[in-house]
Protein backbone atom coordinates (compact mmCIF):
# COMPACT_ATOMS: atom_id res chain seq x y z
CA UNK A 1 0.00 0.00 0.00
CA UNK A 2 1.19 3.13 -0.77
CA UNK A 3 1.80 6.18 1.83
CA UNK A 4 2.05 9.79 1.15
CA UNK A 5 4.97 10.39 4.10
CA UNK A 6 2.40 12.74 5.86
CA UNK A 7 1.91 11.47 9.61
CA UNK A 8 -1.67 11.01 10.20
CA UNK A 9 -2.96 13.83 12.68
CA UNK A 10 -3.32 12.60 16.28
CA UNK A 11 -6.88 13.46 17.88
CA UNK A 12 -7.18 16.53 19.86
CA UNK A 13 -7.87 15.76 23.36
CA UNK A 14 -11.16 17.71 24.68
CA UNK A 15 -11.38 20.11 27.69
CA UNK A 16 -12.45 17.18 29.67
CA UNK A 17 -9.73 14.09 28.18
CA UNK A 18 -6.65 16.33 28.84
CA UNK A 19 -8.29 17.70 32.42
CA UNK A 20 -8.54 13.55 32.81
CA UNK A 21 -5.04 12.69 32.28
CA UNK A 22 -3.53 15.73 34.20
CA UNK A 23 -5.71 13.70 37.03
CA UNK A 24 -4.55 10.64 36.17
CA UNK A 25 -1.01 12.00 35.78
CA UNK A 26 -0.82 14.01 39.39
CA UNK A 27 -2.42 10.91 41.47
CA UNK A 28 -0.29 8.38 39.83
CA UNK A 29 3.14 10.55 39.73
CA UNK A 30 2.99 12.42 43.20
CA UNK A 31 6.57 12.85 43.70
CA UNK A 32 7.79 12.51 40.33
CA UNK A 33 9.49 15.34 38.10
CA UNK A 34 6.35 15.83 36.31
CA UNK A 35 6.33 19.59 34.69
CA UNK A 36 4.70 19.75 31.13
CA UNK A 37 4.41 22.39 28.63
CA UNK A 38 1.37 24.41 28.42
CA UNK A 39 -0.21 24.36 24.88
CA UNK A 40 0.60 28.03 23.61
CA UNK A 41 -2.53 30.61 25.00
CA UNK A 42 -3.96 27.82 27.72
CA UNK A 43 -4.25 27.97 31.28
CA UNK A 44 -5.42 25.51 33.50
CA UNK A 45 -8.70 27.07 33.59
CA UNK A 46 -9.24 26.26 30.05
CA UNK A 47 -8.06 22.55 31.00
CA UNK A 48 -10.76 22.35 33.23
CA UNK A 49 -9.06 23.05 36.42
CA UNK A 50 -9.31 26.27 38.81
CA UNK A 51 -7.04 29.12 38.10
CA UNK A 52 -3.47 29.01 39.68
CA UNK A 53 -4.05 25.90 42.05
CA UNK A 54 -5.80 22.65 41.38
CA UNK A 55 -7.06 20.59 43.97
CA UNK A 56 -5.94 17.75 42.39
CA UNK A 57 -2.46 18.74 42.88
CA UNK A 58 -1.85 20.30 39.95
CA UNK A 59 -0.33 24.02 39.81
CA UNK A 60 0.37 26.58 36.82
CA UNK A 61 3.48 28.87 36.86
CA UNK A 62 4.75 30.87 33.90
CA UNK A 63 4.43 28.35 31.14
CA UNK A 64 4.34 24.46 32.88
CA UNK A 65 2.07 22.83 34.77
CA UNK A 66 4.13 21.17 37.30
CA UNK A 67 2.93 18.33 40.46
CA UNK A 68 2.36 18.09 43.89
CA UNK A 69 5.55 16.69 45.71
CA UNK A 70 5.12 17.18 49.36
CA UNK A 71 2.65 18.58 51.87
CA UNK A 72 3.95 20.01 55.49
CA UNK A 73 1.23 20.92 58.14
CA UNK A 74 2.71 23.63 60.58
CA UNK A 75 0.73 23.67 64.15
CA UNK A 76 1.03 26.34 67.17
CA UNK A 77 1.36 24.70 70.27
CA UNK A 78 -1.34 25.71 72.87
CA UNK A 79 -1.49 28.48 75.47
CA UNK A 80 1.35 29.02 77.70
CA UNK A 81 0.94 29.23 81.29
CA UNK A 82 -1.08 33.02 82.44
CA UNK A 83 2.37 34.05 84.35
CA UNK A 84 3.59 34.26 80.73
CA UNK A 85 1.08 35.66 78.53
CA UNK A 86 2.08 39.56 78.65
CA UNK A 87 6.19 38.31 78.58
CA UNK A 88 8.61 37.64 75.93
CA UNK A 89 9.66 33.89 76.20
CA UNK A 90 10.47 33.00 73.06
CA UNK A 91 12.89 30.08 72.81
CA UNK A 92 12.70 29.57 76.84
CA UNK A 93 10.62 26.12 77.83
CA UNK A 94 7.73 27.61 79.47
CA UNK A 95 4.94 25.39 80.76
CA UNK A 96 1.61 24.78 79.04
CA UNK A 97 -1.75 26.15 80.80
CA UNK A 98 -4.43 23.48 81.22
CA UNK A 99 -5.98 24.95 78.52
CA UNK A 100 -3.13 24.79 76.17
CA UNK A 101 -3.20 20.64 76.70
CA UNK A 102 -7.23 20.37 76.11
CA UNK A 103 -6.92 22.13 73.13
CA UNK A 104 -4.85 19.73 71.55
CA UNK A 105 -7.12 17.01 73.37
CA UNK A 106 -10.12 18.47 71.98
CA UNK A 107 -7.85 18.79 67.95
CA UNK A 108 -6.30 15.32 68.12
CA UNK A 109 -9.02 12.95 67.22
CA UNK A 110 -10.10 15.28 64.28
CA UNK A 111 -5.98 15.79 62.75
CA UNK A 112 -5.98 11.86 63.42
CA UNK A 113 -8.21 11.88 59.66
CA UNK A 114 -5.46 13.61 58.16
CA UNK A 115 -2.85 10.64 57.18
CA UNK A 116 -0.29 11.93 58.13
CA UNK A 117 3.39 10.21 57.29
CA UNK A 118 4.94 11.21 60.24
CA UNK A 119 4.78 14.10 63.21
CA UNK A 120 7.80 16.07 63.84
CA UNK A 121 8.21 18.59 67.12
CA UNK A 122 10.59 21.18 68.53
CA UNK A 123 12.38 20.25 71.41
CA UNK A 124 10.39 22.78 73.35
CA UNK A 125 7.63 21.44 75.96
CA UNK A 126 4.64 23.28 74.56
CA UNK A 127 5.56 21.59 71.37
CA UNK A 128 6.30 18.07 72.19
CA UNK A 129 3.13 17.94 75.11
CA UNK A 130 0.44 19.01 71.90
CA UNK A 131 2.42 16.53 68.96
CA UNK A 132 2.03 14.01 71.63
CA UNK A 133 -1.69 13.89 72.24
CA UNK A 134 -1.53 14.31 68.22
CA UNK A 135 0.58 10.70 67.75
CA UNK A 136 -1.34 9.24 70.37
CA UNK A 137 -4.55 9.42 68.21
CA UNK A 138 -2.56 8.75 64.78
CA UNK A 139 -0.39 5.92 66.68
CA UNK A 140 2.34 7.37 65.92
CA UNK A 141 5.79 8.36 67.47
CA UNK A 142 6.97 11.63 67.57
CA UNK A 143 10.31 12.85 66.24
CA UNK A 144 12.11 15.88 68.02
CA UNK A 145 14.20 18.29 65.81
CA UNK A 146 15.86 21.21 68.03
CA UNK A 147 15.80 23.36 64.88
CA UNK A 148 12.22 23.48 65.15
CA UNK A 149 12.54 25.52 68.22
CA UNK A 150 11.15 28.80 68.70
CA UNK A 151 12.81 32.52 67.87
CA UNK A 152 15.71 32.87 70.72
CA UNK A 153 15.04 36.66 72.08
CA UNK A 154 17.97 36.86 74.10
CA UNK A 155 18.12 39.38 76.65
CA UNK A 156 14.26 40.47 76.04
CA UNK A 157 13.20 37.17 77.63
CA UNK A 158 10.72 37.58 80.34
CA UNK A 159 9.86 40.76 80.05
CA UNK A 160 6.91 42.90 79.28
CA UNK A 161 7.17 45.29 76.22
CA UNK A 162 6.68 48.13 78.65
CA UNK A 163 10.08 46.72 80.53
CA UNK A 164 11.81 46.10 77.16
CA UNK A 165 11.11 49.67 76.22
CA UNK A 166 12.57 51.22 79.57
CA UNK A 167 15.64 49.22 78.86
CA UNK A 168 16.20 49.61 75.10
CA UNK A 169 14.58 52.63 74.10
CA UNK A 170 13.43 52.82 70.77
CA UNK A 171 14.24 48.94 70.62
CA UNK A 172 10.59 47.80 69.91
CA UNK A 173 10.04 49.73 67.16
CA UNK A 174 13.34 48.95 65.74
CA UNK A 175 12.39 45.26 65.88
CA UNK A 176 8.72 46.10 63.97
CA UNK A 177 10.39 48.19 61.25
CA UNK A 178 13.29 45.35 60.87
CA UNK A 179 12.79 42.04 62.44
CA UNK A 180 14.86 40.48 59.92
CA UNK A 181 18.08 42.75 60.82
CA UNK A 182 16.89 43.90 64.64
CA UNK A 183 19.65 42.16 66.79
CA UNK A 184 20.18 44.18 70.02
CA UNK A 185 18.49 41.93 72.29
CA UNK A 186 21.60 39.51 71.70
CA UNK A 187 19.29 36.67 70.37
CA UNK A 188 18.18 35.53 66.68
CA UNK A 189 16.94 37.70 64.04
CA UNK A 190 14.04 36.44 61.75
CA UNK A 191 16.47 36.14 59.52
CA UNK A 192 18.37 33.82 61.55
CA UNK A 193 15.42 31.64 62.32
CA UNK A 194 14.14 31.31 58.69
CA UNK A 195 17.98 30.56 58.05
CA UNK A 196 17.78 27.64 60.42
CA UNK A 197 14.39 26.02 59.76
CA UNK A 198 14.35 26.45 56.01
CA UNK A 199 16.70 23.77 55.69
CA UNK A 200 14.51 21.49 57.80
CA UNK A 201 11.38 21.77 55.73
CA UNK A 202 13.22 21.38 52.44
CA UNK A 203 14.67 17.84 54.41
CA UNK A 204 11.28 16.72 55.39
CA UNK A 205 9.93 17.77 51.94
CA UNK A 206 12.32 15.34 50.61
CA UNK A 207 12.35 12.29 52.79
CA UNK A 208 8.68 12.15 52.52
CA UNK A 209 7.86 12.28 48.70
CA UNK A 210 4.07 12.09 48.00
CA UNK A 211 3.34 12.51 52.07
CA UNK A 212 1.36 14.74 54.08
CA UNK A 213 3.34 14.89 57.83
CA UNK A 214 2.61 17.67 60.79
CA UNK A 215 5.07 19.82 62.69
CA UNK A 216 3.85 21.34 66.12
CA UNK A 217 5.92 24.31 66.52
CA UNK A 218 5.88 27.79 67.26
CA UNK A 219 4.37 31.21 65.70
CA UNK A 220 7.15 33.17 64.94
CA UNK A 221 8.66 29.62 63.35
CA UNK A 222 5.67 29.63 61.76
CA UNK A 223 5.55 33.01 59.92
CA UNK A 224 9.43 32.87 59.34
CA UNK A 225 8.24 30.17 56.66
CA UNK A 226 5.05 31.77 55.28
CA UNK A 227 7.66 35.17 54.72
CA UNK A 228 10.77 32.99 52.86
CA UNK A 229 8.06 30.91 50.95
CA UNK A 230 6.46 33.68 49.46
CA UNK A 231 9.47 36.09 49.36
CA UNK A 232 7.98 38.87 51.74
CA UNK A 233 9.88 40.68 54.24
CA UNK A 234 10.12 40.55 58.18
CA UNK A 235 8.18 43.21 58.80
CA UNK A 236 4.90 41.94 56.52
CA UNK A 237 5.46 38.76 58.24
CA UNK A 238 4.46 40.29 61.29
CA UNK A 239 0.38 40.76 60.30
CA UNK A 240 0.29 36.91 59.88
CA UNK A 241 -1.97 35.30 63.00
CA UNK A 242 -0.80 32.16 64.06
CA UNK A 243 -3.31 31.24 66.69
CA UNK A 244 -2.76 28.24 69.20
CA UNK A 245 -3.69 25.09 67.51
CA UNK A 246 -4.40 26.92 64.29
CA UNK A 247 -2.88 25.06 60.87
CA UNK A 248 -0.31 26.62 58.15
CA UNK A 249 0.46 23.86 55.40
CA UNK A 250 2.72 24.01 52.64
CA UNK A 251 3.18 22.41 49.47
CA UNK A 252 6.73 22.13 47.61
CA UNK A 253 5.97 20.81 43.76
CA UNK A 254 8.68 19.02 41.78
CA UNK A 255 10.26 22.16 40.76
CA UNK A 256 11.33 23.18 44.01
CA UNK A 257 9.10 25.47 44.23
CA UNK A 258 6.78 26.22 47.55
CA UNK A 259 3.17 27.45 47.84
CA UNK A 260 1.28 28.03 51.12
CA UNK A 261 -2.18 26.29 50.80
CA UNK A 262 -3.37 27.94 54.36
CA UNK A 263 -2.28 30.23 57.09
CA UNK A 264 -3.80 29.72 60.70
CA UNK A 265 -6.92 27.57 59.57
CA UNK A 266 -8.83 26.46 62.45
CA UNK A 267 -8.86 22.45 63.09
CA UNK A 268 -12.85 21.32 63.27
CA UNK A 269 -12.49 22.02 66.56
CA UNK A 270 -10.29 23.62 68.93
CA UNK A 271 -8.20 25.68 66.31
CA UNK A 272 -8.71 29.78 66.71
CA UNK A 273 -8.16 32.57 64.15
CA UNK A 274 -6.03 34.96 66.23
CA UNK A 275 -7.31 33.78 69.45
CA UNK A 276 -10.82 34.60 69.29
CA UNK A 277 -14.30 33.22 67.83
CA UNK A 278 -14.24 34.34 63.58
CA UNK A 279 -17.94 36.07 64.03
CA UNK A 280 -19.15 38.26 60.91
Amino acid sequence: MATTGRRESQPRLDRRDRTRALRDESEAGLGRVAARELPPGETLRELGGAEGYDCVGVSVRADRLTVLRSRIHLCRHGEVDKAWRSRIYGASDVALADAGKARFDAIADDLARIEFAAIYASDLERAKDGAGRIAAACRLEVVIDPRLREIDRGEWVGLTLDEIEERWPGGVDAYLADPNGYAGHGGETHRDLADRVWPVLEELADRHVGEQVLVVCHGQLMRAVVARALGISGARSLNLMTGNGGLTTVDRFDDGVWVVQAVNAPTLRGGEWGGREFKP
